[in-house]
């Protein structure tokens, strides 16, 4: 089964700016994005959408694909960017799509780690729904009325333990989606259950990012006990090494490439697909330069 990584990212984030390439102990936010797919036993080929030079580089280090988007591709940079964003990278796959079961979509969260990824694949493959999303337990409501005289009425918690919301991060299938009838309805979404704590890692604001900086080195790095928890969990079954691999294909040169890839580039988009580099890029902001 084919399964295709889609990491969305772009420099010129506003309410944050550059927030995909602060660091985060160590390493840009959005290189701990691209470490989730690479790292991941159940996501075949991952590609980068951006409009960053800077974040195309990183991903090359990783044998990412990537898909540079124009500046003036409808809905860039609006609220519904990522939408427009995912539209760009299906028109540049093209004919590739044929040979992709399914997308992990909403990669932009360094708070997801492989094994969420490889076991929501295996909750999609379980139910053969259309999409599995990531959902999390809703906060409990306790609810007081005003009744006046400094008097309140305390109504209860909401004790359902089926209360779920959603969040970022999906898998899905590759088809359109298909009419479902009303006794099938429960085919088209499905759900895989991360912990709370792994609700809080959208970034919009500093405050947020201190937070999920926070999670991210108590939950994932163990407090600091445990400084490489991606490659610890891709080798725990005995598996080789994933980057060692991709880039010891690429150095054997394109019959190995499109063997592993099934003829990908390393970087499309931009019509004749620049290579990392050995090309101009320009970012969101006007600037030009050359790919690290």
């Amino acid at each position: 089964m084919n399964i295709v990584g889609l990491i969305i990212a772009r420099i010129s984030s506003v309410r944050l700016p550059r927030k995909n390439m602060l660091e985060v102990w160590g390493r840009p936010w959005i290189e701990w994005n691209i470490r989730q797919a690479v790292f991941s036993k159940q996501i075949n080929h991952t590609i980068l959408i951006s409009d960053s030079h800077e974040m195309a580089a990183i991903a090359k280090r990783y044998d990412v694909e990537v898909m540079y988007q124009p500046a003036d591709y409808p809905g860039f940079g609006t609220v519904a960017g990522g939408g427009a964003a995912f539209n760009y990278a299906i028109e540049q796959i093209g004919n590739r799509i044929q040979d992709i079961d399914a997308f992990a979509v909403g990669m932009w969260s360094i708070l997801r780690k492989p094994s969420d990824w490889d076991s929501t694949i295996d909750r999609w493959r379980e139910m053969k729904a259309y999409n599995t999303c990531f959902m999390v337990r809703a906060v409990r409501n306790d609810l007081c009325v005003d009744v006046g005289d400094y008097r309140y009425l305390r109504g209860g918690y909401i004790k359902s333990e089926r209360l779920l919301h959603r969040v970022a991060g999906a898998i899905q299938s590759s088809a359109p989606l298909p009419i479902w009838p009303e006794e099938g309805r429960e085919k088209e979404c499905s759900f895989y259950e991360l912990e709370p704590w792994q609700e809080y890692g959208n970034v919009d604001y500093q405050h947020d990012f201190d937070l999920a900086e926070f999670l991210f080195y108590k939950h994932v790095l163990k407090d600091g006990a445990c400084m490489t928890p991606y490659e610890d969990y891709f080798n725990d079954k005995g598996k080789v090494d994933v980057l060692q691999t991709r880039q010891e294909a690429y150095r054997d040169g394109g019959a190995a490439v499109r063997e592993l890839y099934g003829g990908a580039p390393i970087c499309s988009g931009d019509e004749a697909g620049p290579r990392l580099g050995d090309q101009e890029y320009q970012d969101a902001g006007g600037n030009r330069g050359k790919g690290a």
